[in-house]
């Protein structure tokens, strides 16, 4: 894995693992080991029936298929879309994606949004922290 990322640990708090949802079960398999082999450990699923524990205080990688809103409303702090199209991924932000990246992104791209979310949530907490 690159030495020039830098992925943030968990926010306080967080007690279930990001989640992993994509249908193509070979950009799984190269995703989810990539995100292991750079210390993330997440939850990898091909459909949300697989998913057995819904995201609390932690972030979703979610393909276009999958993404919902919802995610949001189940607990999710962020939600990184894996969109086929440009146009997919700004719709997605506007249905309240946090980010979204191409389907076909490298590891490495992945874990500089990854690493660009959680900054944005420590920050966030951190502020919230401040005003305590």
């Amino acid at each position: 894995m690159p030495k020039d990322l830098t992925v943030r640990v968990l926010l306080p708090g967080s007690n279930t693992h990001p989640l992993l949802v994509e249908s193509d079960p070979v950009r799984l398999a190269r995703l989810h080991s990539g995100l292991h082999d750079a210390g993330i450990d997440v939850v990898a699923v091909t459909r949300i029936a697989d998913v057995e524990q819904w995201p609390s205080d932690t972030f979703v990688i979610t393909d276009i298929d999958h993404f919902t809103p919802w995610w949001r409303e189940v607990g999710a702090t962020s939600v990184i879309v894996l969109a086929n199209t440009r146009e997919e991924g700004i719709e997605a932000c506007q249905r309240g994606a946090t980010k979204w990246l191409r389907n076909n992104c490298t590891v490495r791209q992945l874990l500089a949004a990854i690493d660009s979310v959680l900054l944005s949530e420590k920050k966030m907490y951190e502020a919230a922290a401040t005003q305590r």
